[in-house]
């Protein structure tokens, strides 16, 4: 990986045992208050990788004490706080980035450098599919925000990124088959489609699980062609008798990714 290009101070998280692992892994110091960190003057950035219900009072932790922050999506779980942040980051001069990890995945990069090239034309369908895979535990979906503020957020961005375009129109449908993702008042499988200002139709399908491996595909189409990212896999070696043509499995996880 190369040298480290920063120091790391703390490691911040309320459950103590977690953080003298950690702490002890990353060979900093552990603590259970964030504010503790942020009177430091030597701490010059955050990243904020907690819980979804608590990014948008970290996030504000972090830039009212003028550090740049870098965060886990998405920023807030409700259209109040969200706006509050977003109004709020627009009166100070502190970097603020969110990590939509995607947006340096080389081959979404080597997408978009197609399409503004112009190599379909101007983009008339985006396909995305987006699956998960293994399926995460229940005690990480409890407090995930949803499907669509944890998976979708992803898809919806990438097609920002890939286009530069704020939907008109959305329509969503899912279903739970997992009864405990049921329970929770959430889904673990969904279709939406999205219209946009110009005329741009987009679908975008979703599952928790996957079981042949992490799938992120993405297909461009428009009046001069198509171009499409298909999933990363182990290896490129494939296998082709008289009984098959075989090809290794996409990665397992985005870690591998």
């Amino acid at each position: 990986l190369g040298p480290r290009v920063v120091k790391i101070l703390y490691v911040v998280d309320v459950k103590e045992e977690l953080v003298e692992k950690r702490a002890k892994e990353l060979g900093c110091i552990g603590l259970t208050d964030m504010k503790e960190a942020m009177a430091d003057p030597e701490v010059q950035a955050v990243i904020v990788g907690s819980s979804t219900y608590m990014h948008h009072e970290h996030i504000m932790t972090a830039l009212k004490a003028g550090k740049a922050c870098l965060t886990e999506k998405p920023i807030a779980d409700n259209q109040k706080e969200l706006q509050e942040l977003i109004d709020y980051v627009k009166t100070v001069e502190v970097p603020f980035r969110v990590g939509y990890q995607r947006r340096t995945d080389p081959n979404f990069r080597v997408l978009k450098q197609q399409i503004e090239m112009g190599r379909v034309g101007e983009p008339r369908i985006i396909n995305c599919t987006s699956r998960d895979n293994p399926e995460p535990p229940m005690e990480y979906l409890e407090v995930s925000g949803g499907i669509f503020h944890d998976m979708l957020t992803h898809d919806f961005d990438m097609i920002h990124f890939l286009t530069g375009q704020i939907p008109e129109s959305v329509y969503s449908i899912g279903h739970a088959y997992n009864p405990k993702i049921k329970a929770m008042d959430d889904v673990d499988t969904a279709m939406v489609t999205l219209k946009y200002p110009n005329g741009l139709l987009a679908t975008v399908n979703t599952s928790r699980i996957a079981p042949y491996g992490y799938d992120q595909r993405v297909e461009v189409f428009g009046p001069k062609g198509m171009v499409t990212a298909e999933n990363q896999r182990e290896s490129t070696v494939t296998v082709a008798t008289d009984l098959c043509y075989q090809s290794a499995r996409a990665d397992y996880s985005f870690p591998e990714r």
